[in-house]
Parts: structure tokens; sequence; C-alpha cells
């Protein structure tokens, strides 16, 4: 065996650990960033599932309340008095707008007729309301409840308003829409794993820079002073 090969075979089992120290490196910042990816969002899942569980019992809280409020034998006689005097108390009960606020809570005063036919005496906001989409009989009924309705971006509470006989006069809708913490929670977590990536990169910069570089200038010097 010559002096040259005697040389290269140090040589490439040096740069070939290299590139695999580099490789590892790489495959473990990939894995290392899924698991904070994985992390940070079962993290906002977990808040925004409480944050919408505390959401809806304050909800029930202001809809018992409104209800305690509304009288279904007022509504009846006279509607348009009605529709005035409530808003006025209900508006009161309900927490003061902020700009960092997630949510929105709107709620509808409706009499209703016939069958089921709903007369508005006031909404706040007809937009957020889910009153015109839900089925009559799911709040008109022989067993009139609450009717709940929960997703991802809204809880809605559907009370039918009953009169001193027991017969469904009115409906009492509240709403509260929290889509602006699905949002904020978006953007947060891309910039949280953009910063890990980030990082993640930096990192194995720094590594090559710090272990693999070096090593191959280290090879190119050796095989400079060969071939002299």
């Amino acid at each position: 065996m010559s002096r040259d090969e005697n040389h290269s075979v140090p040589e490439d089992h040096t740069l070939s650990s290299a590139v695999r120290a580099l490789i590892l490196g790489f495959f473990a910042i990939v894995l290392a960033v899924v698991s904070v990816s994985f992390a940070i969002h079962h993290m906002r899942e977990g808040f925004e599932s409480e944050y919408r569980k505390q959401f809806n019992l304050q909800l029930k809280a202001l809809a018992t309340n409104a209800m305690l409020v509304i009288d279904g034998d007022e509504i009846e006689a006279d509607p348009v008095a009605a529709g005035m005097k409530y808003p006025a108390i209900i508006n009161l009960m309900l927490p003061s707008p902020s700009e960092n606020s997630f949510s929105q809570i709107d709620y509808g005063i409706f009499a209703c007729y016939g069958q089921g036919t709903l007369a508005i005496l006031h909404i706040s906001d007809d937009q957020n309301l889910v009153y015109i989409e839900t089925a009559i009989n799911k709040w008109n009924n022989s067993n009139p409840e609450p009717y709940e309705i929960e997703t991802k971006e809204k809880n809605s509470l559907l009370i039918p308003i009953l009169n001193s006989q027991g017969v469904i006069v009115g409906l009492f809708e509240i709403t509260g829409s929290h889509s602006s913490l699905r949002q904020y929670g978006d953007v947060l977590e891309g910039k949280l794993l953009l910063a890990v990536i980030v990082s993640a990169l930096l990192g194995l910069l720094l590594f090559s820079v710090q272990y693999f570089v070096p090593k191959v200038l280290t090879l190119l010097r050796k095989r400079e002073v060969n071939e002299e």
C-alpha cells in the first residue's frame, strides 16, 4: 500500500464521521421541532378548551339573571314596551366590551306567535345570533327547556319565555362568539413554531461551523501536504 493510500483511509473516515454527525444532528433537530410543535399545539388546545368552558358558564349565569328579569306576561300584553324595557336592564348585566377581549356577547329578545313565528323585540347583533338557523322545535315543544349550541367559535343558549300559564310567548337568545381567540391562537402558535425552527437552524449552523468545517479544512491541509 502506497503512502497516499495510507493517508486516504483516515481522511475518508474522518470526513464520513463528520457527515454522519451532521446528519444525526439534523434529524435530532427535526425531532425536537416536531416535539415542541406538538407540545405547543397541545397546550393551546387545552387553554382554548378551558376558556370555552368558563365562557359557557358565564353565558349561563347571564342567561339565568336575564330570565329572572324577563316577564312573559309583560311580553304577551305589550311586546313593544317589553322590547324597550328589558334591553336597558340586560345591557347593564353584560361585561363591558374591551379591545383586548377574545369574546363578544350578543343577545336577542323575541315575541312568539302561533306555531313559533318570532317577532323581534330587540337584537344586539343579528349576524352572531343563531335563532334563524335553529329549528323551532328545538326550543318550542311540549317540554320547554333551554337549548344549547356549542361550537369551536360560538356558545349559544336559546331559552323559551313562558307566561304565568306556562305557555311559550317568547324567546331569549344569548350567544357568545370567541372566534378571535382561535385567530389569536393561530398567530401565536405560528410565531412560536417559527421561533423554534429558526433557533434549531441556527443551532445546526453553529454545530456545522464548530464541528464539520474544521475537519474539512484539516483534511484539505493534509491533502496539500501529501501533494507536496
